[in-house]
């Protein structure tokens, strides 16, 4: 059958048809923590995302420069 089982990751198939994050886009992102490179994370829809410029506790215009899977990357926008 190809009905989808209980349990199967539904965020994945979600962002399949309308991406959370799009490269190349601004979004207002709330930064709670900050990754081991310094850089701001940050987390929209079921995207990480690493944003360079960005401090624990900001909220950042944060410009997407890259997607890789569940993974963003990008920086404050000016």
């Amino acid at each position: 059958s190809a009905a989808a089982r209980p349990g199967q990751n539904q965020a994945e198939s979600a962002a399949e048809g309308r991406p959370t994050v799009e490269e190349g886009r601004t979004y207002e992102l709330e930064v709670p923590d900050t990754g081991r490179k310094g850089d701001g994370v940050a987390e929209r829809g079921g995207y990480t995302v690493f944003v360079s410029g960005a401090r624990e506790g900001q909220t950042v215009p944060a410009l997407i420069e890259s997607v890789s899977g569940s993974l963003a990357f990008g920086r404050v926008a000016n």
